[in-house]
């Protein structure tokens, strides 16, 4: 339970397209918003761990389509991060956490964070690492267990992202700052989808 539990932790606190997503809904739409994007994280990690430890060492037979996986998830990741530093230019001030309630209702962190987690080619590769190491098979309360202590240690490292995105956009409360802030979020998660692309292409 506490490797589960450790694992959810380091493989959340890894600075890639996940936690820089998180940072942004919460930089731009508020706290609240930026929670629900880690909750949908961490869903994501207890969805994937749940599959993963349910099938045990079985779960090795997903590096059979891991590429095409890697590949949908690169190009995913690409259009995502380009429509968000797009749509952040694109927004009339004042930008921020003061957004209006209807803008916040469309913004739907959990399901769009959730998805992106669940397809990102960096959590499918952990944890097909992590599967030989914990005594999996053995039941389904065993694995229910590892991967509700993994969801555990996931979500403190996302909420602690969305923490910090709250945290800059109430210390950087000029708009056009904020929305560079974006921009440069959006090109961040577009970079790491065009480096997966690139390291399974080449």
């Amino acid at each position: 339970m506490l490797k589960a539990f450790v694992f959810g932790m380091t493989i959340a606190a890894a600075v890639g397209p996940i936690a820089l997503l998180i940072v942004n809904y919460s930089l731009t739409h508020g706290l609240c918003q930026g929670l629900r994007s880690a909750l949908g994280a961490a869903g994501a990690d207890f969805s994937f761990a749940l599959v993963a430890f349910l099938a045990g060492h079985g779960a090795a037979r997903i590096v059979e389509a891991r590429r095409f996986v890697e590949i949908a998830a690169g190009i995913g990741l690409v259009l995502f991060g380009t429509w968000l530093a797009v749509a952040a230019l694109g927004r009339r001030m004042p930008v921020g956490p003061s957004v209006a309630a209807g803008d916040a209702r469309r913004v739907r962190p959990l399901l769009a964070t959730y998805v992106l987690t669940l397809i990102n080619p960096l959590t499918i590769v952990a944890f097909l690492g992590l599967a030989p190491q914990l005594p999996l098979g053995q039941s389904a309360w065993m694995a229910g267990g590892l991967a509700a202590s993994l969801f555990a240690g996931s979500l403190v490292v996302q909420i602690l992202f969305a923490l910090a995105g709250a945290g800059i956009g109430r210390s950087v409360a000029r708009p056009e700052v904020i929305r560079t802030l974006n921009v440069a979020s959006g090109a961040g998660i577009a970079l790491f989808g065009i480096a997966g692309l690139s390291r399974v292409v080449g």
